[in-house]
């Protein structure tokens, strides 16, 4: 692989603009108010986290599919400015014949393999939706995907993650 690429974990999250119902934050003792509408929309987020404890996300339009798997990796590319050494999941999308041909013509910058099937565990991404689940969709809901996105972008652009990659991966 060589000396100068950058492990880099990948993976895709849906988040809902109305946190669940049954997860609120309020003070004990308190009732807890929460604003529904009953909307069922959401943003397709994907998260690229580095060695380095840097957090890439790309908003993935309305699907989550090989068109925009392909796209937020042109996005990564331009600005991580790096060889990259990427593991994903084995996600439809990743693994179809586009996103393989993919992959496989870019080795100038870009070298892959995939997490074990069935192994979220071992994704240090995971660890990045949940932390942003505790610290942001269980305490609000918003009523606009431009202010939920505002908000997600705001969140991580503090370094919000500082979980080692190497932690997640076995030998």
């Amino acid at each position: 692989m060589g000396e100068k690429y950058k492990l880099v974990c990948h993976d895709e999250c849906s988040i809902n603009l109305e946190t669940d119902k049954a997860r609120v934050w309020a003070l004990k003792g308190s009732k807890p108010i929460k604003y529904i509408s009953g909307t069922k929309e959401k943003i397709n987020v994907g998260g690229f986290y580095t060695e380095d404890n840097d957090f890439y996300h790309y908003d993935l339009g309305d699907k989550q599919n090989t068109i925009s798997f392909i796209e937020s990796l042109e996005k990564f590319k331009i600005d991580i400015n790096h060889k990259v050494f990427l593991i994903l999941d084995k996600a439809s999308f990743h693994t179809s014949k586009d996103a393989k041909a993919y992959l496989d013509t870019n080795k100038d910058w870009l070298e892959y393999e995939y997490f074990s099937t069935a192994a979220p565990d071992k994704n240090p991404v995971e660890f990045c939706w949940e932390r942003t689940r505790q610290e942001l969709l269980q305490i609000y809901s918003f009523s606009k995907k431009k202010d939920l996105w505002s908000s997600l972008t705001t969140l991580w652009k503090k370094g919000f993650f500082r979980h080692n990659v190497s932690n997640y991966l076995s030998l």
